[in-house]
């Protein structure tokens, strides 16, 4: 008697089944991860180009602040006079008794400044400016593979704020008696160096029908500094100078 031998293709079958469902799960689960690392690389880039930004928006606060106060720069008697009502309205600031504000958006995303002076202290007023950049990421509670799929997300805008503050004081034409970009040699003999100062009767041979003084080595006081924009060692040298 001979007994047949058959094969289960149904067994078979089902384990292809099974193995290509394993297979599409994995392939699946690399994509999911793929576009999860994408979009955290998209945001990561998209923050700290607009932390760049924002910081660029807060620093052209300051120039607008400094250009607003220095607007009489080289005139002495005027040099004072930024703070006035007439002076803020020109420029359109705002000033509210010793505080001056301004707003200033600079593109059409809506980015912009806010910079605040006070001058409670004239001789030393302390600006700060606020600079707000944002960025869209598209987003959505859905998974994030159907995204490969075409479809639509809301967009969230993340903002970011950059804050800094300036103290500023009143410096000098001339803040160095000698200055140069390169090294200083002094070396050789009747090496002096001193400064006046034409604001002060004392400090200055006065001149009274011009209201400001001239040089005297009788009234010179010390604080003639000498300075090198060099970051070289021993850019500036003495020598064997006799002061």
């Amino acid at each position: 008697m001979k007994t047949p031998i058959t094969t289960n293709k149904r067994s078979r079958a089902g384990s292809a089944l099974v193995l290509t469902a394993v297979l599409a799960c994995f392939c699946g689960a690399v994509l999911v991860t793929y576009l999860m690392v994408s979009q955290n690389e998209y945001f990561l880039v998209a923050r700290s180009q607009t932390w760049n930004s924002s910081l660029a928006l807060t620093e052209a606060g300051v120039e607008d602040a400094l250009s607003f106060m220095n607007k009489y720069a080289g005139n002495f008697t005027m040099v004072t006079n930024w703070s006035t009502p007439e002076s803020a309205e020109e420029d359109h600031w705002t000033k509210d008794g010793s505080t001056f504000t301004i707003h200033r958006v600079v593109n059409a995303s809506g980015d912009y400044y806010d910079v605040t002076i006070d001058n409670s202290n004239p001789a030393s007023p302390t600006m700060t400016s606020s600079g707000q950049a944002g960025f869209s990421l598209i987003a959505s509670r859905r998974p994030f593979v159907m995204a490969a799929a075409g479809m639509q997300f809301a967009a969230n805008t993340t903002v970011i704020n950059r804050k800094i503050q300036v103290r500023t004081v009143y410096s000098a034409l001339f803040p160095g008696a000698i200055t140069t970009i390169t090294n200083i040699d002094l070396n050789g003999n009747n090496v002096l160096v001193n400064s006046f100062d034409s604001t002060l009767t004392n400090a200055s041979n006065w001149k009274t029908n011009l209201g400001y003084g001239t040089y005297t080595s009788a009234k010179a006081r010390a604080n003639g500094n000498v300075a090198t924009d060099s970051t070289m060692v021993g850019a500036i040298s003495v020598g064997h100078a006799s002061f």
